[in-house]
């Protein structure tokens, strides 16, 4: 999103270890299904069509992913998508899912996603080696 159709951004902004999930959308499809935001989408601006999940401090947020990611939470979630075509998760809904009482080492989700995010720089950089190619021979 453009940053000058806005006159305070602050409330769009992303941070890294937060969990954002699709807030409109279908309730059978993608609808509440979470990712999580890394430093490399640290202050990327995102429409109120995704919902944001700020973890409390000292919350493993590997752990909060998966719980949220989980069949039981997905469940909860999408029962309490509410619209006709188009079907809506509000913050006091996800607020409302029921989490597991026990936890799990996130740390290995995180390295996962770190992980998704280097691979992303690998590829613009290939891609972009390609391209310079395709310049230079044209």
């Amino acid at each position: 999103m453009a940053t000058t159709v806005f006159k305070d951004i602050e409330p769009y902004k992303l941070h890294d270890k937060w969990i954002a999930y699709q807030a409109d959308g279908r309730a059978e499809e993608d609808l509440g299904n979470p990712v999580i935001i890394n430093k490399d989408r640290e202050g990327w601006l995102a429409s109120g069509h995704i919902g944001r999940v700020i973890p409390k401090t000292n919350t493993d947020v590997g752990w909060l992913f998966l719980a949220l990611k989980s069949r039981h939470s997905q469940i909860q979630l999408k029962a309490r998508a509410s619209g006709s075509v188009v079907d809506s998760i509000f913050p006091n809904d996800m607020e409302s899912v029921g989490l597991p009482s026990f936890t799990v080492d996130g740390k290995s989700v995180i390295e996962t996603w770190d992980t998704f995010a280097e691979s992303q720089v690998l590829e613009d950089k290939a891609s972009s080696l390609i391209d310079l190619h395709f310049l230079n021979t044209t």
